[in-house]
Formats: structure tokens, sequence, C-alpha cells
């Protein structure tokens, strides 16, 4: 009995081990702030429609995209955690095989479902023929590489950064293993990570000009595929991998210091706030919301402000109390239901834009009062689907993909 018990704490205190403080609630302002975002493009910013206060949550709203960038950077750094620390501990790298399994399961079943189940019911409500060339790609997760796929239907848009976060899963074990390969010490991991991140946005300007779209129907007023003509190439691969590699050099930080066993710190607080205010105060004074920098010539200020967000995460990690404030019971809650949150939302968005409410289009929204309560409907279904679907879809199979092997 006394082995059970010592055996379940132990396991206990390595799951415990492997969650990086402030993780949670960096994860669920991400995927409110991309909701609210696409809620915010619902209203019409008419000065004689609404007052000067909601105006500037407006804009704030308006520049919501950014949480996209949020994920990529707390992803690659979750990811590449077991990496990091058994590098450290002079551990073997962990199994490639344990490591996509997980990813697979974490993944492609809620994706999958909503994806299959969205574009279905896509043609009942735009009574349009399903999109073959499209749905294929977005199964093969190659929809991202030619701007025609690149949103998978015309009703769950946000499934479109699914693809490049897949490619991300399966690049970082690459760099990862190449850089554990030739390196000794933490100095020379945290100079590899950065030669490649470096070497990531040297390649870019390549990348955008070689692969430029043609300027025939080419913006957002020609629909989606318009609209993706113009997002790509700015937002390929290169750029978010980048953003993935940022939050892995966060990890690598995170890892030494747990290493060292160094303490919490005030500093930590200290940076971490200090870091935060100055993202959102880059994107709030400088974002062109759906447009790439014009100085980086890429999506969300990357790599500027995914870099903010990394050291935030270090920082918050080590921190004494902002972790406490990030990692909130409701945060928690949010994060846990983030990824059914993050894909169903702009569908509920879709039915009610389609069936109920045919002024809730983009800007279409006059009145405060009434896209509030609209706003408020998307939020609660969202949740409520969100939260069925994690405890009785995706929680179901992560536990059975993880169970040991007899």
């Amino acid at each position: 009995m006394n082995t059970k018990v010592h055996r379940k704490r132990l396991e206990v205190s390595q799951i415990h081990e492997k969650r990086i403080r402030g993780a949670d609630g960096i994860r669920a302002v991400a995927c409110l702030y991309v909701i609210f975002h696409h809620l915010t493009q619902r209203l019409n910013p008419d000065p004689n429609v609404l007052p000067e206060w909601m105006l500037k949550i407006h804009h704030v709203g308006m520049c919501g995209e950014v949480g996209v960038s949020m994920f990529f950077v707390l992803s690659g750094c979750l990811l590449s955690v077991p990496f990091w620390r058994n590098f450290i501990s002079h551990g073997s790298s962990p199994d490639i095989l344990t490591y996509a399994g997980n990813r697979a399961a974490r993944i492609m079943p809620g994706y999958y479902l909503a994806l299959v189940l969205t574009t279905l019911l896509g043609v009942i409500l735009t009574r349009a023929p399903i999109n073959w060339s499209r749905l294929g790609a977005s199964l093969l997760f190659i929809n991202n590489f030619n701007y025609t796929t690149f949103f998978p239907n015309e009703v769950d848009t946000p499934l479109w950064s699914i693809g490049l976060e897949v490619w991300c899963y399966i690049l970082l074990p690459l760099v990862l293993y190449c850089i554990l390969k030739w390196v000794r010490s933490v100095q020379g991991a945290a100079f590899a990570l950065a030669v490649v991140i470096v070497g990531l946005q040297a390649v870019n300007p390549w990348i955008i000009s070689e692969l430029m779209t043609s300027s025939y129907h080419k913006g957002w007023q020609f629909g989606l595929v318009g609209g993706a003509k113009y997002w790509f190439p700015y937002w390929n691969l290169g750029t978010f991998f980048c953003q993935f590699l940022l939050g892995s050099a966060a990890a690598l930080f995170i890892c030494w210091r747990s290493s060292i066993d160094s303490p919490e710190t005030v500093i930590a607080d200290a940076v971490g706030l200090g870091s935060v205010v100055v993202a959102f105060h880059l994107v709030l004074t400088r974002l062109i919301p759906g447009n790439p920098d014009q100085l980086t010539h890429q999506p969300y200020i990357a790599p500027i402000f995914a870099g903010l967000i990394a050291v935030t995460l270090a920082a918050v990690s080590q921190s004494v109390w902002l972790w406490r404030a990030f990692d909130n019971p409701a945060f928690k809650y949010v994060a846990k239901v983030s990824f059914g949150l993050y894909v169903w939302h702009w569908f509920i968005i879709s039915v009610l834009q389609n069936r109920w409410a045919t002024d809730f289009t983009y800007f279409g929204i006059n009145g405060l009062q009434r896209w509030s309560q609209l706003s408020a409907i998307v939020f609660l279904l969202s949740m409520f689907i969100a939260s069925v679907s994690w405890f009785y879809f995706e929680r179901p199979i992560i536990k059975w993909s993880r169970r040991p092997s007899v």
C-alpha cells in the first residue's frame, strides 16, 4: 500500500512539475482576445453611434488578432519543455512516437470534428456546395500552402491556423534534435536556437518575394479567397515557426532556472508586467488589423510582439505574484476548454449571421445593446459547446492515448 501511495504521489508531483506557472492564464487571454476580436469586427465604429469610451474598446478589440501569435509562442514553449529539461539533466530525449501520439490526440480529433461538421453544416447555411480541394487540403494540414485553400471553409475560418500549428509540431523536434546532437551546454543551445530564429527572419523576405500573389481579385472585397490572396505569403510557415521557436527559447530559460533551483523573485514580476505592457502598447499603437507590419512584413508585428510574449511567459513563470493573477480559477477553466472555444466560436457567429441576425456582419451592428446581446449569446454558446467537447470528447481521447502500455 505504501509503495502504491508513494508511486501515486510521485506521478502527481511530476504532473505539477511539468506545469508552467502563468501558462494557463496566457492561454486564456489569447483565446478570449481572439474571440473578442471577432465579435468587435461586427460592431460599427461610427462615432455617431458609439460613445467615445466604446470607440477605444473597439480599437483594442480590433487588435485582438495577436492572440494567435500568443498561442504559437505558448505552444512552442510547452512542447519544448521536455526536450530542454532532459537535455539539462543529461537524460534521453523524449520519444518521438510518444510526442507525435500526444500531439495527434490533442489536436486531430477536435479539429477533424469541427472541420467536417462545419463543412457539412455550411452547405445548409450558405447553400454552397462543398469545396473539396479546401476540405482535402485541410484534412492533410496543407491548406496554408496555397491561398485558394487557405481558409478551410466559409463558416469556420479560424481553423486556418491549425495547419500551420501542426507543421510547427512537426518541425520543432527536428530542429531541437539537431541542436541537442551538436551542443553540450545551455549557452550553446541558446546560441543555436538564436541562429535558427535569425535564419528564419533572414529567409522571410525571400519567401515573400518568391511566393507573392498577383493583384487580380486580391483583397477582402473578393471574399475569403481574395482575403487569403492578400494574406499569402505574409502569413507563411516561416514566420509562425519563428514565433514557435521564441516560445522554445522561453522554455529553455525556464528549464535552466529550474535546474539551478532559482527562487521566485519580484524582479520577474516587474519584468513580466513591463514586457506585457510594452507588447500591448506596441500592438495598440502600431498594428493595422489584418495587415502585415510595415517594418517586418509579418503578421502580428512578428517577431517583436512574439518575442515580448516569450519574455512575459518566462518572467511570469518565475514571479512571486504575477503568475497568480494569470492562473486564476476562471482563466484556468477557459484555458482547459480553449481549443473548443477557438474552433467553434466563429461557427456560432456564422449561424447567427445566416439565420437570425443578418446584420451580424463586418461592422454591421449599429447598436451597442444589440451587439452586447449577440456577443453574449456567442460566448455562452461557445463555452457550452467547448465544455461538452472537452469533457465528453477531447479529454477521454487524450486519457486513452496516454494510458500506460502493458
